[in-house]
């Protein structure tokens, strides 16, 4: 099993935040859709792991993943029992108890569901007597913006679930390259 620090998954996410808003500029200029930014996140964000980590071949980081484990189950989601997919994880597909982070993700202006997301991930990584519901040790939800990027991170300290609220401005003044520099909020 794969263990990994809270601070390593914050700063392991923050790089590929950066990277995403270096690399895909133009797609979020253009408020592309969700789901095509959370790719590129999940590639950047398993690039960073990589980096630091090296060989992750038991790991995998997925996108709209709906299994536990690679069995032909669906999981739940806790909060509402029904199937559901989460928008990326990083986990280990063959050990369904191998369940490190949850990410929720959505654009700044779709309010609504920000606080469902919360929740949701909240809920991910309590621990649940449904066999169908994963237990994430991680999970963030990240808010995107033409300008800034809002996080909340969750860390699972004995079964409670603590958040840390990060926001993140664009700094461009370097080389035209963005740097993401870190507010509490």
């Amino acid at each position: 099993m794969a263990e990994f620090t809270y601070d390593e998954i914050k700063e392991y996410f923050r790089e590929a935040l950066e990277m995403l808003y270096n690399k895909e500029k133009r797609l979020i200029e253009i408020s592309i859709s969700e789901r095509l930014l959370v790719h590129y996140l999940a590639i950047y964000f398993e690039k960073i792991v990589k980096k630091y980590r090296g060989n992750i071949s038991n790991l995998n980081v997925d996108v709209e993943y709906n299994r536990k484990g690679d069995e032909n189950t669906s999981k739940n989601s806790p909060t509402t029992n029904k199937c559901c997919t989460i928008d990326m994880i990083l986990h280990e597909r063959t050990c369904p108890d191998n369940n490190i982070l949850c990410v929720e993700a959505k654009w700044r202006n779709n309010k609504y569901n920000i606080k469902s997301d919360r929740e949701r991930v909240k809920a991910l990584m309590k621990k649940s007597n449904n066999e169908k519901v994963p237990q994430y040790m991680y999970g963030v939800c990240v808010v995107f913006g033409i300008n800034s990027i809002k996080c909340c991170y969750f860390n699972r300290k004995e079964n409670k679930v603590i958040s840390e609220n990060i926001k993140y401005k664009l700094d461009t003044k370097q080389y035209k390259k963005i740097y993401l520099t870190d507010s509490k909020l």
